[in-house]
């Protein structure tokens, strides 16, 4: 655990401004897939759970679809279901990954290691997850053959680079946030409490 790990009930206020900042940035003009989706799921699996970390992640996802799909956002909202939930299960893996990073035998690991890591592992599991139920999906009209597979995934690639640029991105920059001046405020003023 890092030193500055706070109790889960002062994180619940720094997971909603991320939850926040995760909806709002699918909701403005931005490249595909370069979004904090993952990087909250990293975030919250990592600092309090895998199990509120995957809730956490469906819940931003649904209500950026939602609102986005309400805005008229073109590719937000309701597509094919069986694509649609492997996108949320794919990103929700994203807070699991955060689990494991946060394991005690990692702890050797500095974490400015580990966030770029966990943010390129959950990068890849989504790349695969995605792009396989892609190829599975006759909509997506690919060949089922392991040539259609390998178009599938190749025909991805840009979209994973957002992805994982993304993933870095907000992983990198919602770590920093907490550990460099959120959790050092929250510990100073539980110390001034105890006092």
């Amino acid at each position: 655990m890092s030193q500055n790990r706070s109790s889960k009930a002062d994180i619940v206020p720094v997971v909603v401004g991320f939850f926040l900042i995760a909806v709002a940035m699918r909701l403005v003009p931005h490249e595909y897939n370069f979004t904090a989706m993952g990087a909250l799921g990293l975030f919250v699996g990592y600092y309090w759970s895998a199990g509120i970390g995957v809730l956490v992640s469906l819940a931003a996802m649904s209500v950026s679809d939602l609102v986005g799909q309400w805005l008229g956002i073109p590719s937000m909202g309701a597509y094919s279901v069986a694509l649609m939930l492997t996108v949320y299960v794919a990103m929700a893996l994203s807070a699991l990954v955060g689990k494991v990073i946060a394991a005690e035998r990692l702890q050797r690991i500095p974490l400015f290691c580990k966030v770029p890591g966990g943010a390129f592992i959950a990068t890849v599991i989504f790349f695969l997850v995605t792009n396989f139920a892609s190829w599975l999906d006759p909509q997506m009209g690919y060949e089922m053959s392991l040539l259609g597979l390998l178009q599938s995934y190749w025909l991805a690639l840009p979209f994973a680079t957002n992805n994982l640029v993304g993933n870095l991105f907000f992983s990198v920059a919602f770590f920093a946030a907490y550990e460099g001046i959120l959790a050092p405020q929250l510990k100073a003023s539980s110390q001034t409490i105890e006092s």
